[in-house]
């Protein structure tokens, strides 16, 4: 499978995407997820679009460098507090709008 919308249903979670190695673009918006799918099978991913949801958190464990080829990452709307660095050297778009994201005062 290249191309997945699970977009507008009401996951809390999904599994079993480690089976979809080919996987290309992986949409789930407008659901209820609350932590990102396990995405380290899918290397070949350069679409993920997790807009409105219930993440909260998201790092270099959730999203890492297993992921070379992602070109568009977004994560608008949800309950993101914190950016984190992670290293994805392909990114061309990053969608953070609508979330809690507050300054750091370090």
């Amino acid at each position: 499978m290249l191309h997945i919308d699970v977009s507008d249903n009401h996951l809390v979670e999904m599994e079993q995407l480690d089976q979809c190695p080919l996987l290309v673009t992986l949409k789930a918006t407008s659901n209820a997820l609350i932590q990102i799918p396990n995405l380290f099978n899918a290397i070949l991913l350069n679409e993920l679009d997790l807009s409105v949801n219930s993440l909260t958190a998201f790092d270099d464990m959730s999203i890492g460098s297993w992921l070379p080829f992602l070109t568009h990452l977004k994560l608008a709307s949800n309950g993101l507090q914190e950016l984190s660095t992670i290293k994805l050297p392909m990114l061309n778009e990053l969608d953070l709008g609508f979330n809690q994201i507050s300054g750091n005062d370090k």
